[in-house]
């Protein structure tokens, strides 16, 4: 929405002649030391008789921070003899690292979200069953310290509302937050599948997309719809939408859809709207929610709606999405 830089430059690249604190021309030397990184001998030359190596630990690298070799030892060559090898420690690797610590990640803030910068819309997949999916939203946020034991997200999620038209549409719900002072952030929300389901039932009955030019005219009308609705929320100052879509549905329920046609709809409709957050004017997260649970009919409370574990499940993985992406913690 961040990559270790493994090493840092040092004064590796620098080389010092008859450098003050050893690496001194001994006996049998060639005159000249060449320094590779630590203050306290890194030298090339000799420092009794005709061997290469260092007197006090011809390290390379620096002691503190990204290291290669340590402060003292890892060196080639002998302190006094004609071995190869080290003279003490000997290791590689780093030291305790102050060192560069640029691209690391900033700490993700917990503690530090009001509850009314916290907006959720949307249909009955929010609103339904007492608000099941915001209650546990809003109770794992609370146990993990991202949300005061007092405070709440604002909840403005309507049964039965579609994206583009029907009453109390999803735009609606967010224009009524009257968010023009920018005190949302974040938005929680799902939206477009009443425009099918309630909008145009044939997409699930009879003929399904692409053939049905009638249901991709209709998913197109919600996407362009989304795609105002987020640009809005820019405009606005929201930095953050959570947008989850739709699981598979499992045929027959109230609406007597086929499970074939229910599944090639979503299939067809599931990539317009991720295209749409994906491009999106501020951070847009989509969450597929396919496969989290199963796609019978004891899945759902009457063919459309998930049972409240399963909505607690979705709300589960949106959680685990914002954790992941330091939203609203």
């Amino acid at each position: 929405m961040c990559a270790a830089v493994g090493a840092c430059s040092t004064e590796s690249d620098v080389q010092r002649n008859n450098d003050p604190s050893g690496g001194s021309t001994g006996s049998g030397t060639t005159g000249a030391s060449t320094t590779g990184g630590d203050s306290n001998g890194a030298t090339t030359g000799t420092a009794n008789g005709g061997t290469t190596g260092t007197a006090n630990g011809a390290t390379t690298g620096t002691a503190n921070g990204g290291t290669t070799g340590t402060a003292n030892g890892a060196t080639t060559g002998t302190v006094n003899g004609a071995t190869t090898g080290v003279a003490t420690g000997g290791s590689s690797g780093s030291t305790t690292g102050d060192g560069d610590d640029a691209g690391m990640p900033e700490p993700c803030m917990k503690g530090a979200t009001a509850g009314k910068s916290v907006l959720m819309i949307g249909d009955s997949y929010l609103a339904i069953s007492n608000r099941a999916f915001g209650t546990e939203l809003q109770r794992l946020a609370k146990a993990a310290g991202s949300l005061g034991q007092s405070d709440m997200y604002t909840d403005k999620s309507i049964s039965g509302t579609q994206m583009a038209g029907g009453v109390n549409s999803i735009p609606t719900q967010y224009a009524g937050e009257k968010n023009t002072d920018g005190h949302v952030k974040t938005v929680v929300m799902d939206g477009g599948g009443n425009d099918i389901l309630i909008g145009n039932t044939a997409c699930i009955i009879t003929q399904a997309p692409p053939e049905n030019q009638s249901c991709v005219t209709t998913i197109n009308n919600a996407a362009a719809a989304a795609k105002t609705l987020l640009a809005k929320m820019a405009e606005d100052g929201v930095e953050e939408v959570v947008y989850f879509f739709y699981p598979n549905l499992p045929g027959g329920g109230i609406l007597f859809g086929n499970k074939e046609l229910e599944k090639k709809t979503l299939d067809f409709a599931f990539p317009i709207v991720k295209e749409v957050c994906d491009s999106a004017p501020l951070n847009c997260t989509f969450v597929d929610t396919r496969g989290l649970f199963g796609e019978t009919p004891g899945d759902f409370q009457d063919g459309i709606h998930p049972t409240v574990p399963n909505l607690q499940k979705i709300a589960g993985k949106v959680w685990q999405t914002m954790v992941d992406n330091c939203i609203a913690q």
